[in-house]
């Protein structure tokens, strides 16, 4: 593959499908060349220079694929690098259009020498999408007395919320993948810590077990102040059986209604909000069977009571 100068772009494979038994039932055509982000970009420049180059837009379909396997990256880095720690998928998938967007603007060759090599400088350092944008520094950098006498080499200084926060264990990592050129940095992307990623699982969930219980702690707390309050706002009405006279020789005098007058039991068990609601609905009075031992003894005692003013002389 060469430009039009003449000189040489790289070697790859040129695929040709032509309509209709092509994906799309038009001509295609696909070239396959080394994935080097100067090499791809020489070759989309030289391509622009073709009379009716059209780039193509981003497909949401493609973005969402874009994000699966990149997501599956980050995770296989470290765990904890989960929302809130990077990026919704929706702000990811921003991201990824407005790159596309760019690499589509300097394949046409718009844009000064600076803003190519900005946008090449892109392609080599990490694409990030942590909430944390903080600066970090390494101890090397800073002359830190515990350069090379901790498991992490690098310090941050940052203001971000806890949850939002890049893992310590991973500073230096990340440090290495914002400031790498041409795709080399001084630490690269390995295979899955397996042992690492267990413990940083294990780590998570107890964590989240301990906030479910502190939530639900907060909770029981919370309904339990909302029932003290009800219960200093609202008063339930008590029932004692008042003392019967049954020396009593008029009907007034069976019970001291000098003292305090308390109501029956059917409504000790409503609220006085309860019983003011009573004055717009009804209450619906359920059909007790009376045919109890109280209910017999307190017959007697009335019938006794009674004994004593019956008849028409010793009534009032």
């Amino acid at each position: 593959m060469r430009c039009d100068e003449g000189e040489g772009l790289d070697r790859g494979l040129v695929l040709w499908f032509p309509g209709p038994y092509s994906f799309t039932g038009e001509d295609s055509c696909e070239l396959h060349i080394h994935g080097g982000p100067a090499v791809i970009a020489a070759v989309l420049i030289a391509l622009s220079t073709l009379p009716g180059y059209q780039p193509a837009q981003p497909d949401k379909e493609l973005i969402n694929d874009m994000i699966v396997p990149l997501l599956h990256q980050w995770t296989k880095a470290n765990a904890l690098f989960k929302p809130p720690v990077i990026n919704q998928c929706r702000t990811i998938e921003l991201k990824l259009t407005k790159l596309w967007h760019k690499a589509v603007e300097t394949s046409l060759g718009k844009g000064n020498l600076a803003r190519k090599n900005e946008f090449l400088h892109t392609l080599d350092t990490l694409f990030d999408i942590l909430t944390c944008k903080c600066s970090i520094q390494l101890c090397s950098e800073s002359n830190c007395s515990h350069s090379g006498k901790r498991e992490n080499n690098s310090h941050i200084d940052c203001g971000c919320p806890l949850e939002k926060k890049i893992p310590v264990l991973e500073l230096e990592f990340i440090k290495a993948q914002r400031t790498k050129a041409e795709g080399q940095g001084s630490m690269q992307m390995g295979s899955i810590d397996y042992s690492e990623t267990k413990k940083q699982i294990a780590n998570a969930k107890k964590r989240e077990q301990i906030r479910e219980r502190e939530q639900k702690k907060k909770m029981k707390s919370e309904e339990a102040i909302q029932r003290e309050e009800e219960l200093c706002q609202d008063v339930y009405h008590f029932f004692d059986i008042p003392p019967i006279n049954v020396n009593a020789t008029k009907l007034s005098e069976l019970v001291d209604l000098s003292l305090e007058v308390l109501e029956p039991p059917l409504t000790t068990s409503l609220t006085s909000q309860e019983l003011r609601n009573l004055k717009e609905t009804p209450m619906q009075v359920p059909k007790w069977p009376s045919h109890t031992q109280s209910v017999e003894r307190c017959v007697k005692m009335v019938t006794e009571a009674a004994g004593h003013v019956y008849s028409h002389e010793r009534r009032e």
